[in-house]
């Protein structure tokens, strides 16, 4: 019979993630050394492993197909929000959503800002001087992307006539089979 023991085997795998995990040839089962979990890992399949980093601890690591080329890597169903914006010039409206929901700018402080106007008016832009009216423009924008997210989640959930559940947290990263 064989033995029931875990060893590491970080040194002969291909994936970083071999260093987190010892592992159990005899069972194909492999312990994290954070918790101490034991998860299936048959064969040289890691992505169990992989999620289970970057779910329990936050720690992101690639495995062996991550390090493929772009064309070799299995395509996601979702499209990263940043998909969904043009290549050209964004509109103002573009520039000042992103400013409030990625930069945390409130809609005075991106009113009354010397710096912003400035920067703006170097861009093209006439920035409006009115919190109401920076406001107006970001709704307009969160509208607009609400839409097109509604439809796309809408198509990703109606694939080859089957609902499937989409979570936000997906939505969110762009990534589907994780």
């Amino acid at each position: 019979m064989a033995k029931s023991r875990f060893e590491d085997v970080s040194d002969r795998r291909k994936s970083e993630v071999w260093s987190h995990f010892l592992y159990n040839k005899a069972q194909e089962t492999a312990k994290c050394n954070l918790c101490s979990v034991i998860l299936k890992a048959g064969g040289s399949r890691t992505k169990s492993l992989i999620n289970h980093l970057k779910s329990k601890h936050r720690i992101h690591v690639k495995g062996c197909y991550e390090a493929v080329s772009e064309d070799a890597k299995p395509k996601s169903k979702l499209v990263r929000i940043e998909a969904y914006s043009k290549n050209e010039k964004e509109s103002l409206s573009e520039v000042i959503a992103w400013l409030v929901s990625v930069d945390g700018l409130t809609f005075n402080q991106i009113a009354n800002s010397f710096l912003i106007k400035r920067a703006f008016k170097t861009d093209g832009y006439f920035l409006p001087t009115s919190p109401q009216n920076i406001r107006d423009h970001f709704m307009k924008e969160f509208e607009k992307t609400l839409r097109i997210v509604s439809e796309k989640v809408d198509t990703s959930r109606r694939m080859d006539g089957v609902f499937q559940s989409v979570s936000m947290r997906q939505l969110q990263s762009g990534i589907a089979d994780t």
